[in-house]
């Protein structure tokens, strides 16, 4: 039980990571601009997932009290990571389709370990 806790915590950890990556996103937009800009996709959605990383990553992070708000980070960041891998498929980057499909296989273990804890 007690490695079952450990692996939680770990699988967690990275998640607080991307709430600050998000929020530097927000605060600092010019390298993510220039990705998802080579990306085609405008300034703007910059803002929006950066600001979405940071809530959802909080969420996955601190939010044991609200399930269903960290079922839907966990959903969000899925679908960010699993059009990410798109995204850079179509655009031939297959070095960071190759890193993005990793993430989303994270994201699907962590929630997979969450979900063996929540009653």
């Amino acid at each position: 039980m007690a490695s079952e806790k450990l692996k939680y915590k770990l699988a967690t950890i990275p998640f607080g990571i991307l709430a600050l990556a998000g929020l530097g996103e927000v605060l600092f937009p010019d390298v993510p601009i220039k990705m998802l800009s080579h990306l085609g996709y405008p300034s703007y959605v910059v803002y929006i997932l950066g600001s979405a990383k940071f809530l959802g990553g909080v969420a996955i992070a601190f939010g044991n009290k609200h399930p269903t708000v960290k079922e839907w980070a966990y959903a969000g960041f899925a679908f960010d990571l699993i059009g990410a891998t798109i995204s850079h498929i179509v655009m031939a980057d297959y070095t960071q389709a190759v890193t993005t499909s990793i993430l989303t296989g994270f994201v699907f273990y962590s929630r997979m370990i969450w979900a063996k804890h929540t009653p």
